[in-house]
């Protein structure tokens, strides 16, 4: 039912008690998915660290506890169309949002995110607030 974009991954990592809460909240409503590219942000970000042993032990702990859903050939697709789109509207959101989009909305899913802005971009997406 809900795809957890990697701000409020990023954001739970760092102890932000108002993301463990939003997050329990979507888990007591439904599943909760991520996607390889939020895992992908995560490890990233961890390996940039200067504390990276810590974190990377951190974000494999918080990633097991959700299942991934996948990046097949109809998710490149979708995410290379709506890059198309927004380029040819002069926007621009950034290819990683825009697969993020592409896999919430090919599993039907809604994207938990803070960055409402770049994702309200893309159309008939889901997005709900945290």
């Amino acid at each position: 039912m809900f795809c957890l974009d990697s701000d409020s991954l990023i954001a739970y990592l760092r102890g932000s008690q108002t993301a463990k809460e939003r997050i329990t909240e979507f888990e007591k409503q439904g599943l909760v998915f991520i996607t390889p590219i939020s895992a992908y942000e995560l490890y990233f970000g961890a390996y940039l660290s200067s504390e990276s042993a810590n974190n990377l032990q951190a974000v494999s702990a918080l990633l097991s506890y959700f299942s991934i859903l996948p990046f097949s050939q109809n998710e490149a697709k979708l995410a290379g169309e709506y890059s198309a789109l927004l380029q040819k509207g002069g926007l621009s959101i950034g290819i990683r949002d825009c697969m993020i989009a592409s896999i919430a909305k090919t599993h039907n899913k809604i994207i938990i995110t803070r960055n409402t802005k770049h994702f309200s971009s893309i159309p008939n997406l889901k997005i709900e607030k945290w």
